[in-house]
């Protein structure tokens, strides 16, 4: 059964839980079809959908056709229309070790980075902005001389593998729609950043323990691509440049 934007919400009210197609004019004024969607809610202009794990928010006035069936021969998926941006490496703190004392007692190390986000919005985007994802690649060596890579991520979605530098993993987690999105306002207030209108992460550095960080590899990616990158070599160990990509746990 096919529905035209004039009476979608009656379309909506039977549509909850099960598949759809729908055809929706791009910012561009391109026609996409996109299959596999639930139907969430529609309210203030705006309709809402459900696909592969995410939520994806487009207005009404650009939805062409409704379809109540999965239509396996639609090509396509939806369009990411929020915003590109770029990330500035403000300062990187990683300590020397593992653990650290603090208050008499020892405690996991953290990674501290503080960066800036410049939104590069477009006719057609909206102000969101999928959120950056960070990728730190930390290698240890013990009293003995063994070496080991750790690996770590944040937010929690990023999900870094841990135990190899896989640049196509981080690509499909980069570009997952269920990969959150935030607005990024101007001004300096609000979760998640300091006085200075900075943003902010704090790693947990667990399993290191008391063994010595002698370098590390940090990679943030934005919208879909590598945004910003910064590295580390101890110059009193002879490491490779580009010790992440040949290091094996």
């Amino acid at each position: 059964m096919r529905y035209h934007a004039a009476i979608l919400f009656l379309a909506w009210l039977g549509l909850t839980t099960h598949a759809a197609t729908l055809i929706y004019k791009t910012p561009a004024g391109e026609e996409k079809t996109v299959s596999g969607i639930t139907l969430e809610s529609i309210s203030n202009g705006q309709v809402r959908i459900s696909l592969d794990g995410g939520i994806e928010t487009f207005p009404l006035s650009r939805l062409i056709k409704y379809f109540d069936d999965d239509l396996k021969s639609a090509a396509g998926a939806f369009e990411d229309n929020t915003s590109d941006y770029h990330v500035s490496l403000r300062e990187v703190q990683i300590p020397e070790r593992g653990r650290v004392r603090s208050k008499g007692k020892q405690e996991t190390a953290e990674a501290e980075i503080t960066y800036s986000i410049s939104r590069r919005r477009q006719q057609g985007q909206s102000r969101e902005i999928r959120v950056p994802y960070f990728y730190l690649f930390v290698l240890t060596s013990t009293e003995n001389g063994v070496r080991k890579m750790y690996a770590y991520s944040a937010p929690s979605a990023a999900r870094a593998s841990s135990k190899e530098y896989d640049e196509l993993k981080m690509r499909d987690n980069a570009l997952s729609l269920k990969r959150p999105k935030q607005d990024v306002p101007l001004g300096s207030s609000g979760p998640g950043r300091n006085s200075f209108g900075d943003w902010e992460h704090k790693i947990k550095l667990a399993g290191i323990g008391d063994n010595r960080i002698i370098a590390w590899h940090l990679v943030v990616w934005g919208k879909d691509d590598i945004v910003a990158t910064r590295d580390y070599r101890d110059p009193s160990y002879r490491i490779e440049e580009q010790w992440y990509l040949t290091t094996r746990n």
